[in-house]
């Protein structure tokens, strides 16, 4: 029985050994960096995603907020258009010219002629509880109303009509003045002026003062 020889020495054998096993751990360590690197790309664009997704919920969390800071703009504004409503239809009030056209028509004679008619509102911020009680009324300033001083809680209004015209003689005048005084609508006439009967035909020019009653929608 013939005997069997290795005739490769020993440290061939285990350089070749070790050479396998380094190239086996070099495709290793390759296969590592590549699935590295291919678990970065997908990270990275998973990531992109999420910024892009985060941007445009940032994006409308913004528009939202400027829509809503419109919204509560708008509100306010609403709020402040009412406040000055309520001023506005106090200001306004009651007295139309219908009413104080029936008045003078009432209280008008044959021999009075009227040369001009102007009409007068106005309108003065006061505190409440200093209005006095007479020919004005008073409405309450909602608060925050615009364009009226924050010292003050209330407008005092008064209406009147300044007449200017004729009168044949002193005591049409006269008739025509306690006709008007006694009409509900009037809280007092004032006598301005009163020329006594000259060349114009004999007639009084004259010139008085009507103010009105405060009858006024919504005031106070």
């Amino acid at each position: 029985m013939a005997d069997s020889f290795n005739l490769i020495p020993p440290v061939y054998e285990r350089r070749r050994s070790l050479a396998a096993d380094l190239r086996r751990f070099l495709i290793l360590v390759l296969l590592l960096l590549i699935a590295a690197a291919a678990l970065r790309l997908v990270l990275e664009q998973s990531l992109s995603g999420h910024r892009r997704e985060a941007g445009l919920l940032h994006e409308q969390r913004l528009r939202l907020t400027e829509k809503e800071d419109a919204l509560a703009e708008l509100q306010e504004r609403e709020k402040e258009l009412q406040r000055q409503a309520v001023v506005l239809r106090g200001l306004r009030g009651d007295l139309s010219a219908q009413r104080i056209l029936r008045v003078l028509d009432s209280a008008l004679s044959p021999g009075l002629y009227f040369d001009a008619l102007l009409f007068e509102r106005s309108g003065e911020p006061v505190m409440a509880e200093d209005v006095k009680a007479g020919s004005s009324y008073f409405i309450r300033i909602p608060e925050r109303s615009v364009g009226l001083q924050s010292a003050f809680d209330a407008v005092q209004v008064s209406a009147g009509m300044t007449i200017s015209g004729q009168a044949d003689s002193h005591t049409l005048l006269g008739q025509f003045m306690s006709a008007l005084n006694a009409d509900a609508t009037v809280a007092r006439v004032e006598l301005l002026r009163s020329d006594a009967p000259g060349r114009a035909g004999g007639r009084v020019h004259f010139e008085l003062m009507v103010l009105f009653q405060p009858v006024a929608e919504g005031a106070s």
